[in-house]
């Protein structure tokens, strides 16, 4: 995924670039270029999930890609650490 500047100027940046800068360099925010959707079995599916893993079948689609290795393992790490936060 993509991130482009709400302002227009700045360079379009990787997920990690983004998160990185801060800011983009034409002072406006970096937001997804284009905004993922979800099917409607995907979001029944999710019916009654807890919150935090509603977010996991969302957010690693989209962050995923851009990290480089083993993207499998980073999502089983990703999940865990919200599934240790749920479970004290």
């Amino acid at each position: 995924m993509r991130y482009i500047s709400t302002r227009g100027t700045a360079p379009i940046l990787s997920f990690e670039e983004a998160m990185l800068s801060g800011l983009a360099r034409d002072g406006g925010l970096y937001v997804p270029q284009t905004i993922p959707t979800l099917d409607a079995y995907t979001i029944a599916r999710m019916e009654g999930e807890p919150e935090v893993k509603r977010t996991y079948e969302f957010e690693p689609l989209e962050m995923l890609p851009e990290w480089p290795g083993n993207e499998a393992a980073m999502a089983n790490d990703f999940k865990a650490g919200f599934e240790q936060d749920e479970n004290g």
